[in-house]
């Protein structure tokens, strides 16, 4: 549950441990979603994510984000943006193909990554501005991650969003 005058964080909690380990997490902004008191729900859903002519999901998964206030009606316009992040690990990474080759596996096209959000009336992926951090085992943000990805052990992309629906770090198909 989130409040949406105090906002907060929400991480997926992994069905089959219970934590929160699967890697999607939403930061909601105070007022973001409003300025009701009274605890919303907000559900994070994995989902087939479709192959279109701008991109393919990592691993052919995509998130749909939901929000309900406290009457349980759907939150559809936001007061301020809502930064999504997603994270893999290089092996989760490698199991796609890349815009070039088999597989993810170098910075330079892990690099070409973008988080994107599935719109349902053009039928296609749109990019928006994301980010990538390179972590090491211990949580270390990597400066210079190797082109190999060997001092890597997870991958992070992160954006910013008005609305919700299906989200997924896609590979271009437009390369």
């Amino acid at each position: 549950p989130i409040t949406p005058a105090s906002g907060g964080t929400i991480e997926e909690v992994s069905s089959l441990t219970g934590f929160a380990s699967t890697g999607t997490k939403l930061t909601i902004p105070a007022s973001a979603f409003g300025s009701d008191t009274s605890a919303g729900d907000v559900q994070i859903e994995e989902i087939l994510g479709r192959k279109t002519s701008t991109g393919l999901p990592i691993g052919g998964k995509a998130k749909e984000f939901k929000a309900k206030n406290s009457s349980n009606n759907a939150i559809t316009t936001f007061n301020s943006d809502v930064v999504v992040e997603m994270a893999y690990t290089p092996t989760e990474l490698s199991a796609t193909r890349s815009a070039t080759d088999s597989s993810l596996n170098t910075k330079a096209e892990v690099d070409t990554l973008k988080m994107a959000y599935y719109d349902e009336t053009v039928t296609n992926w749109v990019t928006l501005a994301s980010t990538i951090t390179y972590k090491d085992a211990t949580g270390t943000v990597i400066i210079t991650p190797a082109a190999d990805l060997s001092n890597v052990s997870s991958v992070t992309i992160t954006a910013s969003t008005n609305h919700f629906s299906a989200f997924a770090p896609i590979v271009s198909t437009n390369a």
